[in-house]
């Protein structure tokens, strides 16, 4: 009995936790980035990058190609405002 609460109490964990997938950390900072080169920019690129957004809810090849693109767009925001702490 005790091995069957526990995989109610697991289950229940995880299927929470889906619900509503973080992101990845690359992408927590471009939208920190973002936002500190273009004050209000961010907003548009929330509902893809931001918690349960798209690239988090899509599956795990998506997530990697976000992550990816995050990274990137960081690496680039960098270069051009090389004065924001957001970016570094």
């Amino acid at each position: 009995m005790k091995n069957s609460i526990r995989f109610v109490a697991a289950f229940a964990v995880l299927a929470l936790s889906a619900c509503n997938p973080a992101p990845s950390a690359d992408c927590v900072k471009y939208l920190a980035c973002t936002e500190a080169v273009s004050p209000g920019s961010a907003a548009a690129l929330k509902g893809a990058y931001d918690t349960g957004g798209t690239c988090w809810t899509t599956g795990t090849a998506t997530a990697d190609t976000c992550t990816a693109a995050c990274k990137a767009a960081v690496a680039s925001l960098a270069s051009s405002s090389p004065n924001t702490a957001a970016c570094k």
